[in-house]
C-alpha cells in the first residue's frame, strides 16, 4: 500500500487508514478518506488506487471418474484503468472497465 498510494497519500496517512480499518473494520472507504481531510485532487487519486470491494471472482471446480480427475480453474477480473496524470490517458478515452478471464484445465 506505500508503494501504491505514494503519490496520493502520506505515509502517515496510509498508517491511518490501516489502523482505522483494524479498530472499525466495517467503515467503507468513503468513510475512510473521509477522515483523512485530503484535497480533492489527492481524493480522487485515492479513490481509484483503493478499493473496499472486490472485483475479481473465481471458480474451482474438481471432477473425478473411475481412472483419472479433471481440474479446472476459471477467474474473472474487472479492472478500472487509473490515469495517473493527462498524459497517462488516452485521447477520446474514458476509464473503460477492463475483464479479464483466465481459464486454467489439467
Amino acid at each position: 500500500m506505500q508503494l501504491w498510494c505514494a503519490e496520493s497519500l502520506t505515509h502517515g496517512q496510509i498508517n491511518e487508514i490501516l489502523q482505522l480499518r483494524t479498530e472499525s473494520p466495517s467503515l467503507g472507504l468513503a468513510a475512510l478518506l473521509d477522515r483523512l481531510e485530503l484535497d480533492e485532487k489527492n481524493r480522487e487519486e485515492a479513490e481509484g488506487q483503493l478499493t473496499d470491494g472486490s472485483m475479481c471472482h473465481s471458480l474451482w471446480v474438481i471432477a473425478r471418474g473411475q481412472q483419472r480427475s479433471w481440474h479446472e480453474l476459471a477467474v474473472r477480473q474487472v479492472r478500472h484503468p487509473v490515469a495517473h496524470s493527462q498524459k497517462d490517458k488516452p485521447a477520446g478515452k474514458s476509464n473503460v472497465p477492463v475483464i479479464d478471464l483466465y481459464r486454467f484445465q489439467w
